[in-house]
């Protein structure tokens, strides 16, 4: 279940992001449900931890820094969203960033629960 729910909010945070970061000003309501989405993550995240550290101890701390490096970004792009200081190289940074955490993801967790879809 708890995966599921990683899930579900990492799509919805991919959808807020791009939202926001379309419009020039950015949208102080997004912002703010990315930040709440950020603190479900995280005590999802620790919850799921638990499970993935039995799996690989390295994956998994691999996996909480590099989530925690990719927050640190976003907020970044947030702020530079917020004095339309974001340059092309930057969507391309946290479209790579996002993908390389899925990828980190899928793999700290065995691939759960797709591999269990077909």
């Amino acid at each position: 279940m708890y995966l599921w729910l990683h899930i579900i909010l990492a799509v919805a945070l991919i959808v807020l992001l791009v939202l926001d970061l379309r419009k020039t000003n950015g949208s102080l309501p997004i912002a703010m449900t990315i930040r709440g989405i950020y603190v479900v993550m995280i005590i999802d995240g620790i919850i799921l931890l638990g499970k993935a550290w039995h799996r690989s101890p390295v994956l998994a701390s691999a996996k909480v820094l590099f989530s925690l490096v990719v927050i640190g970004f976003i907020e970044v792009l947030m702020a530079k969203r917020a004095r339309n200081q974001v340059t092309k190289s930057d969507f391309y940074r946290i479209a790579i960033e996002l993908v390389l955490l899925i990828i980190l993801g899928l793999f700290t967790a065995g691939f759960r629960p797709w591999i269990h879809l077909f």
